[in-house]
């Protein structure tokens, strides 16, 4: 199993009461995850453990896609940014840039086969 959580030298109380065995501990499932209520004013009682972070990355994508939501999102390796795709142009434009990766990557392809 894999845990994901944060600690610096200043808080590293809540690192080692999560890993003291009294918290319990779940399979990460977001659906569940998302309704889980933590108090403020002590450590959270829950800790939520991903197989790996492929497989959480892959369950949060699959959560996030049933939302109904009014956009699209999504990450620009170049920029490395979140972008929202709320209006047609947007969409029109991120047509075009896979198109021309999609080119760029036909033309190399060509050549490494030597077709090209």
């Amino acid at each position: 199993f894999f845990f994901f959580f944060f600690s610096t030298p200043l808080t590293l109380a809540p690192s080692k009461y999560a890993m003291s065995g009294e918290p319990e501990l779940r399979p990460f499932d977001p659906e569940d995850a998302c309704v889980q209520e933590y108090p403020i004013t002590t450590y959270q009682p829950v800790y939520y453990v991903a197989e790996s972070f492929d497989k959480m990355k892959q369950q949060m994508r699959e959560f996030s896609n049933k939302m109904d939501k009014p956009f699209t999102a999504r990450y620009n390796p170049y920029t490395e940014r979140i972008e929202l795709l709320t209006k047609a142009q947007e969409v029109v434009d991120l047509a075009k840039c896979i198109g021309s990766d999609l080119n760029t990557l036909t033309k190399a392809l060509e050549k490494i086969a030597g077709t090209g």
